[in-house]
This record gives structure tokens, C-alpha cells and sequence, in this order.
């Protein structure tokens, strides 16, 4: 089964094109549960760990982000806080 978050080739190519390019180091918050969205990432090498926790903080559902992986959209398309926290893996 195809990962939910692994965009198409030919998207990623064309965003990456059009995007600024940004090395973050291991273990940079990207954006966090509930934030105002301010991007959109696109995972071009290592991974991404996303997140998402109840009010009292116990993890609801924890999921990898790999090369290929699209974050923060559902907050952008929807002009809606992210409902993931998003966190680079080593390699990002």
C-alpha cells in the first residue's frame, strides 16, 4: 500500500523547482500541532516524524514522513492549524 503522505515524482520535481531549498538539522521542529500554517515541506532526503498528541499531551498517533513525503498541506489547503507536529530526521 501506497504511503498516504509519498507525493507523485513529477509534483515533488516541480515543487522543489519552484521552492527555496532549507537544510535542517536532526531534530528541527518544523511546525507544530496546532500552529498556524507557514509552509508547505517537501522531504527530499531522510525523514520527517509527525505527531499528533491529545490535550493532555499522551501520543493519539505517530507516523514517518519519508524522502518523497509532502508535510503540512491539509493546514495549508485548508487554511486550518496543523493537526501533526512535524519534527527532521536525521539526513533531512
Amino acid at each position: 500500500m501506497k504511503d498516504s503522505f509519498t507525493a507523485n515524482r513529477k509534483l515533488i520535481a516541480v515543487l522543489v523547482q519552484k521552492s527555496s531549498r532549507v537544510v535542517f538539522r536532526s531534530w528541527y521542529t518544523l511546525f507544530r500541532q496546532g500552529e498556524t500554517p507557514n509552509g508547505v515541506y517537501v522531504v527530499c532526503n531522510g525523514s520527517a516524524s509527525l505527531v499528533m498528541k491529545s490535550k493532555s499531551g499522551s501520543v493519539l498517533m505517530s507516523l514517518e514522513g519519508p524522502a518523497g513525503s509532502l508535510l503540512g498541506v491539509p493546514g495549508i489547503v485548508a487554511n486550518e492549524c496543523y493537526t501533526f507536529s512535524a519534527v527532521a530526521w536525521p539526513g533531512f
